[in-house]
C-alpha cells in the first residue's frame, strides 16, 4: 500500500507540476500578447479621444445653430408682424386719402352748386 500511495502523490506531484507549468506559458504568452497589443490600444483610445472632441465641438456648432436659427425665426416673425403692421397702416392710409378726397371733390361740388346758385341769383336779380 505505501508504494501504491508513493506513486499516487507523485503522479499528483507532476500533474501539479505540468499544470503550473501550463499556467506559467498561458500567462507569459498573454503579457507578450498583451506588451504587443498595448501600443495599438493607446493608438484607439488616441484616435477615440479625437473622435469625442471633435463630436464635442461639432455638439456645440449644432448649439450655436440651433441658437442662430431661433434668433433668424424670433427676427422673421418679428419682420413678418412689421410688415403685417405696415401693410395695416398703408391700408388705413389708403382709406383715409380716398375720404379725404371724396370730401375735397363733395367740398368742390357744394362750392360749385353755391357759386352756380349765386350766379342764378344774381342773373335772376339782374332782369
Amino acid at each position: 500500500a505505501l508504494p501504491a500511495k508513493r506513486s499516487a502523490s507523485e503522479a499528483a506531484s507532476a500533474a501539479f507540476d505540468v499544470a503550473q507549468w501550463q499556467l506559467k506559458q498561458a500567462l507569459d504568452t498573454a503579457t507578450a500578447d498583451g506588451r504587443e497589443l498595448a501600443p495599438q490600444l493607446r493608438e484607439q483610445h488616441a484616435a477615440m479621444e479625437e473622435r469625442c472632441a471633435a463630436l464635442a465641438q461639432a455638439e456645440g456648432k449644432c448649439a450655436q445653430l440651433d441658437g442662430d436659427i431661433g434668433a433668424a425665426k424670433r427676427a422673421a416673425l418679428a419682420e413678418g408682424q412689421a410688415a403685417e403692421r405696415w401693410a395695416a397702416a398703408v391700408k388705413r392710409l389708403s382709406a383715409l386719402r380716398a375720404q379725404a378726397e371724396r370730401a375735397v371733390k363733395l367740398r368742390a361740388e357744394e362750392e360749385a352748386a353755391h357759386s352756380l346758385s349765386s350766379q342764378n341769383a344774381f342773373f335772376t336779380a339782374g332782369r
